[in-house]
């Protein structure tokens, strides 16, 4: 649910405990900016909407040992709290009694609330319906819990939002596994288990996904490690590693996915019905693209994936086979958290010239300058859109105001955030769009010392490039 203001229709209040703490209006920030206040906004939003006695929220504040003047301070506070939250007409929503205080707002507006909301829905969903569910809540909270927030209070709460994201993370992995989807699941899994050779099942889910991918020799060298670390802490394999071990070199059918042991998707499932591939061009803003080759290895683990550097640009054409939402969300989630550089993702369905059209987008490098501690903005076209919004949260899209049917999203980001201020553009567009029959673009930016006759032919309405 998508609370709105009464003067401003349609825009979204969303109130973060996940990353940076505080009241945001369309992606942005509001405040509150001190830490005392971010305390206080945590702690009220945590009794989800139950009274909180003063003595607990001065704890949360100050913690044990709060100064002479916390009372007064704490009222000075829950004053500067109703400004922040009048500036989305949520002020009445803070009640302050003799002794106590109350922040009751809609849950979904609160990122913690809608994270368990949808977690303990997919609990009772089918295979298909419980994967998507927990794509959305994971998308929701990104980031650390309580971010910057000191005091034991707040740590004790991160550890657990910390462990509850974690449950639902191995869950959503499971179901990627289960779903047929084990190729994708395995860069994930793979640096899981680098950190956590201990974790009986993070092995076991590894070793599987290295299995049904072919990979037989990686899941029996995971086996290998998990045990060599075992006997190095003075502990025996677990019961449940040595299991799959067997199961594996006796190729045991239970190891298949179990969408092909009769489970079938939902008619609204995003896989496309026809031979449709998804092509994904990538602008980084240092003219760089070569650079992110080593990325896209390790991100989306495709080594069939067709990969080629055009001047500034990188293009690949991603298989027939990989669904649509599985590109636009976790390879692109997983490439963002391995940038070091700002870069524009374009991605249509088999448009070369839209997809670069999609990567050039003014408005999504300039919704990219809003969200600063993010390097990846994403933009795709319409018809990706729509299946998104089929797959997980629509609401994590903003109309792309530069391209006619383009829309955007910051992986991190529940909301995109507005667009900056406009910047100068980039020296130069993409090409026109051929139209009609044969034609040959020429793409004007060669070099000295390098000959290019033309870069693009056009057959009749499909562009390829051919030099």
């Amino acid at each position: 649910m998508n609370e709105t203001t009464k003067e401003e229709p349609g825009r979204l209040v969303e109130l973060r405990l996940w990353g940076e703490v505080g009241v945001f209006l369309d992606g942005q920030r509001v405040s509150p900016k001190t830490d005392k206040e971010q305390r206080l906004l945590a702690c009220l939003l945590l009794f989800k909407g139950n009274k909180a006695d003063r003595k607990t929220v001065t704890k949360w504040v100050w913690g044990e040992h709060p100064p002479p003047s916390a009372s007064d301070d704490l009222s000075k506070y829950m004053t500067a709290l109703r400004k922040t939250l009048a500036k989305v007409e949520l002020d009445k929503a803070l009640v302050i009694e003799p002794g106590t205080c109350q922040l009751a707002v809609p849950e979904d507006l609160v990122d913690v609330h809608r994270f368990q909301r949808l977690v303990d829905e997919s609990r009772s969903a089918k295979l298909w319906e419980e994967a998507r569910l927990l794509d959305q809540a994971l998308r929701v909270s990104e980031g650390i819990p309580l971010a910057g927030l000191g005091g034991q209070s707040a740590e004790n709460h991160r550890v657990g939002l910390r462990e509850a994201r974690f449950a639902a993370h191995l869950r959503s992995l499971r179901l990627g596994v289960e779903l047929g989807r084990h190729g994708a699941q395995i860069p994930e899994l793979a640096r899981l288990f680098d950190a956590s050779r201990d974790h009986a099942v993070i092995t076991c889910l590894t070793m599987r996904a290295y299995h049904l991918a072919g990979r037989k020799q990686d899941a029996l060298a995971t086996h290998k490690r998990h045990v060599d670390h075992r006997k190095e802490n003075g502990l025996d394999p677990a019961k449940a590693v040595q299991d799959m071990h067997m199961s594996i070199l006796n190729d045991d059918d239970s190891l298949r996915p179990q969408v092909d042991r009769g489970e079938q998707p939902p008619p609204t499932d995003p896989t496309p019905a026809v031979d449709t591939h998804l092509i994904l061009v990538l602008r980084p803003e240092n003219d760089d693209p070569e650079s992110l080759r080593p990325l896209l290895d390790v991100a989306f683990d495709r080594p069939d994936l067709e990969v080629r550097c055009d001047d500034d640009r990188l293009v690949c054409v991603v298989p027939a086979d990989v669904q649509h939402a599985t590109v636009i969300g976790p390879w692109l989630d997983r490439l963002a958290h391995r940038l070091d550089q700002r870069v524009v993702a374009g991605v249509a369905t088999g448009d070369e010239w839209h997809a670069d059209e999609l990567a050039d987008s003014e408005f999504a490098r300039r919704v990219l300058d809003t969200a600063r501690t993010k390097n990846l903005v994403v933009a795709v076209s319409h018809d990706l859109y729509k299946s998104a919004s089929e797959h997980s949260d629509a609401t994590a899209y903003r109309k792309d105001e530069s391209v006619d049917d383009g829309w955007v999203r910051v992986p991190g980001y529940s909301t995109a955030p507005k667009p900056a201020a406009e910047r100068p553009k980039r020296r130069h567009q993409p090409p026109a769009r051929p139209r009609g029959n044969s034609t040959m673009v020429f793409n004007e930016r060669s070099r000295i010392g390098r000959q290019i006759i033309g870069d693009t032919f056009h057959y009749g309405g499909a562009a390829s490039d051919d030099r």
